[in-house]
């Protein structure tokens, strides 16, 4: 197998393809994720008369779930199609 098929740009020696710019993204993504739900656990309301109940529209929850099981899932398969392609 030809390591250079898949190959878009270089960056500090380093070939960068499709699959990896996939798996930058989505742990960027993930990490995004995680980094707004501990920053909203730890800061407190803004407003001492708020009761702290903050409603979302059911298409945005149904659209993040959505996205992060579609990382989830593209990373699974990236991870099991490298396996294979290690296989003696």
């Amino acid at each position: 197998m030809d390591d250079s098929s898949g190959v878009l740009f270089e960056f500090m020696d380093e070939k960068i393809s499709v699959r990896d710019l996939i798996l930058i993204l989505g742990g960027l993504f993930l990490l995004y994720k995680s980094v707004v739900e501990i920053h909203a656990q730890m800061e407190p309301p803004v407003d001492d008369n708020a009761t702290g109940k903050v409603f979302s529209s059911f298409g945005m929850v149904i659209a993040q779930i959505a996205v992060i099981d579609i990382v989830f899932s593209l990373d699974s398969v990236i991870t099991a199609i490298g396996m294979v392609n290690n296989q003696p």
